[in-house]
């Protein structure tokens, strides 16, 4: 009896296991966690975000009233 009601049911997705809870100790474990996650299933695509604008300053005024300096 105790196995029919383990047994998933017709209309559920079968659970997943849980993941045990990894702390990352350095930048290097963190990139490799990373990087076993995304070969679990290299198949599926993956968002590479496109170039960000290149940022440009704002252009100098021509000219700035409050600067201290000699009026000759």
């Amino acid at each position: 009896m105790a196995s029919e009601n383990n047994a998933p049911k017709p209309g559920k997705a079968p659970k997943k296991e849980p993941q045990p809870l990894i702390i990352v100790k350095s930048p290097a474990e963190e990139q490799r966690l990373k990087l076993e996650r995304l070969m679990r299933n290299p198949d599926k695509p993956v968002p590479i975000p496109e170039k960000p604008k290149e940022w440009n300053p704002r252009a100098p005024p021509e000219f700035v009233r409050d600067v201290m300096g000699l009026f000759d």
